[in-house]
């Protein structure tokens, strides 16, 4: 990158400020990581409301609906709402026959008539019909863990948290990119719980994430014109100064994307999704909003423009002819300076911070197996650069976003 010096430092400085900051967060919180509360009795714990939108789920949700009968819960606190969003397929007849065959006096299916783009039209729906203490969202190809609701729940002790958020992990993963993507998921649950501590956490998952009732009242229902409103939602949640947590040992496993074009279709929508929600909420971006206004959401914002700025210079190394120089031996000797140690010390951290995220999950070493960890670091995160290069194809021809 010798024609553009200034980008090659911005990015480099930017990426090894990102991994130290991550890195002490681990460290200042590493002994309060799997600290939850203590789990209510069923005698303290809120009524809650399930509400599950479904387009098009036949043959899964069956599924969904049995991973939440077998929630333990206190049955005459909970409340399941099937929300159906103008399915073509057999979906109502399945969720009807579940109902009849397993006789569940608490499950309601409506019929909504859909609306903006996305589900949260049907998520509306449900909440407005929703008679729990807690509102619970969760997806039709989402399966909660038996102890999960329970766990959840109990954070809501504390009458300062309105929202918190599930371990999402990869169900059944069979092919190697979903396997990778069970690496992905599960550091992501891990970063969320660390960035909880710091009151940053930017999104509420739609797999399983727990609200208090109330909070809709104050900040509104889901923006029905959004395709990422489980993000916009924490963004207005924590715009209100309100509290949002997330927890490492309830857990819900969900279905991802199972080829890779599957893979960059949700990824493009997700972060075509996550610049509007950004822009939305750019008031954010002020130390007022503590560490989030203050380093996370300017870490995303940087990363988005440094991922432009790095392509442009290898486009143009490429075009000059100098791109495959660096592949010499000559090359690495004489160019090895300062800028070069700061890489290297910038990988160690990050390759230090997962080796140290992995001992966190002891009973995830097979997912977290040093193999996936490699192609994880070493392949499947320059997927993801890829991926926003196609986001940023699809926003400058203004291509029509769908779900």
């Amino acid at each position: 990158m010798a024609y553009f010096p200034v980008v090659e430092y911005i990015t480099v400085f930017a990426a090894l400020y990102a991994a130290v900051f991550y890195f002490l967060l681990l460290l200042g919180y590493s002994k309060q990581i799997h600290t939850e509360p203590v789990l209510l009795s069923d005698k303290a714990l809120p009524s809650v409301s399930i509400v599950i939108p479904v387009l098009n789920e036949a043959g899964t949700i069956s599924q969904t609906l049995n991973s939440v009968l077998a929630l333990k819960y206190p049955k005459n606190k909970l409340e399941v709402i099937v929300v159906d969003d103008e399915s073509t397929d057999n979906t109502v007849k399945e969720v009807q026959w579940f109902a009849s065959k397993r006789g569940i006096k608490e499950l309601k299916l409506i019929r909504n008539k859909h609306v903006g783009v996305g589900k949260s039209s049907a998520l509306n729906t449900g909440i407005r019909s929703a008679t729990g203490e807690l509102v619970a969202t969760l997806d039709s190809d989402s399966f909660p863990e038996k102890t999960s609701l329970v766990k959840l729940a109990s954070f809501f002790a504390d009458p300062f948290t309105m929202a918190v958020t599930a371990a999402v992990k990869v169900y059944s993963p069979k092919t190697m990119l979903e396997k990778i993507q069970g690496v992905e998921y599960i550091f992501v649950a891990f970063t969320r719980r660390l960035l909880s501590f710091v009151d940053s956490v930017t999104v509420t998952p739609g797999p399983f994430s727990v609200f208090r009732r109330d909070v809709f009242n104050k900040v509104g229902l889901f923006d029905e014109n959004n395709l990422l409103e489980d993000q916009e939602m924490a963004y207005r949640i924590q715009s209100h100064n309100y509290k949002i947590v997330g927890s490492l040992d309830a857990e819900v496993y969900t279905q991802v994307p199972s080829t890779f074009s599957q893979l960059m279709r949700q990824r493009i929508r997700w972060n075509r999704g996550g610049i509007r929600n950004f822009y939305k909420h750019r008031k954010l971006l002020n130390p007022k909003y503590g560490e989030l206004g203050a380093f996370i959401l300017p870490l995303g914002v940087l990363t988005i423009f440094l991922v432009i700025a790095v392509f442009a210079t290898l486009a143009w190394q490429i075009i000059s002819g100098q791109f495959f120089s660096w592949f010499s031996i000559e090359a690495f000797i004489y160019s090895f300076g300062p800028l070069q140690v700061i890489s290297l010390l910038t990988l160690l951290v990050g390759i230090v911070w997962v080796l140290v995220g992995r001992r966190v999950f002891e009973t995830e070493h097979a997912t977290l197996s040093m193999s996936r960890l490699f192609l994880f670091l070493f392949v499947y995160t320059y997927f993801m650069t890829v991926f926003w290069l196609a986001t940023f194809g699809e926003e400058v021809f203004h291509k029509k976003q769908k779900w």
